[in-house]
């Protein structure tokens, strides 16, 4: 109300009507937390307020205005958001999470009879912004499926092109992230050889090793368990001291895997023999 007088005492008086409110908003915000990528919505409740803005800082040096609104983030962390409608000023946290990442790394091969590490990978597999993860694929083994590096071991017969994936199970409410990788097993050779004659030898007597296998062999390596050696399919040997002989042999195939078997021979000294004539005379 307000009263005016004026010099010769003559007085007027308004009225204007304010109507002062103690009002009570509060806000949500979906989803949370978010995930980088996502819109998230502020939506305002409680009282009806529509004589002045609802006011928003997202906390990432963004503002809006409006009772219900919605926000994209760049980039992921904790944002301080604060939203003032009149003279109340309401404060929530938010958590944008990183989304999950998932790299099964290079593409490898092996030898069968031989396990994969994965730490020995020619590139690593890596993962980040996950809860936890999971190796899945092949007919083998993990060791531990849940290591970002763990060693696979083959099944039996298990050969050719093998597709392994590495999930990245994301941290709630983002996605998971899978990758893969061909981990190729090639066919290992074995080896075996014959000794020709089979039975117990004596001192430089000539024996025949002949070398065979189940795969293409482009390499076949002895070793005489006397100090020397030789490379070739079948060779002839012949020790030159009495004992026992570890024979072995070494093969590779052309896709450069290997076997190894070991045989022993027995080598025994030459008899010394004499005569004697009787009579001795002529």
């Amino acid at each position: 109300m307000l009263v005016t007088t004026n010099g010769n005492g003559c007085t007027d008086t308004t009225i204007h009507q304010r109507v002062v409110m103690d009002i009570n908003v509060d806000f949500t915000i979906t989803p949370t937390p978010s995930c980088l990528g996502d819109t998230v919505w502020f939506n305002g409740t409680g009282d009806n307020v529509t004589f002045t803005d609802w006011e928003w800082d997202f906390g990432d040096g963004n503002t809006g205005i409006g009772r219900n609104i919605f926000h994209l983030y760049a980039t992921y962390d904790t944002f301080d958001i604060r939203l003032v409608v009149c003279s109340d000023t309401i404060y929530r946290s938010h958590i944008v999470q990183e989304p999950a990442f998932a790299d099964a790394g290079s593409d490898e091969t092996i030898c069968e009879y031989y396990s994969f590490d994965f730490a020995t990978a020619t590139t690593p597999a890596s993962a980040a912004a996950y809860d936890s993860l999971r190796w899945f694929g092949g007919l083998g083994t993990f060791d531990d499926p849940t290591l970002l590096h763990p060693v696979y071991t083959p099944a039996p017969g298990e050969l050719g092109a093998v597709q392994l994936s590495l999930i990245s199970l994301a941290r709630i409410p983002c996605g998971n992230d899978t990758s893969f990788m061909t981990l190729t097993i090639f066919d290992g050779p074995e080896a075996t050889f014959t000794i020709t004659p089979p039975d117990s030898i004596c001192v430089n007597e000539p024996v025949s090793l002949d070398a065979n296998s189940s795969t293409t062999i482009n390499l076949w390596e002895w070793n005489f368990g006397d100090g020397n050696t030789t490379t070739g399919q079948n060779v002839v040997y012949a020790w030159s001291a009495a004992g026992s002989y570890d024979i072995q042999l070494v093969v590779t195939n052309t896709d450069g895997c290997t076997d190894t078997v070991v045989q022993t021979i027995q080598v025994f000294e030459l008899p010394v023999i004499d005569f004697t004539i009787l009579p001795n005379d002529s």
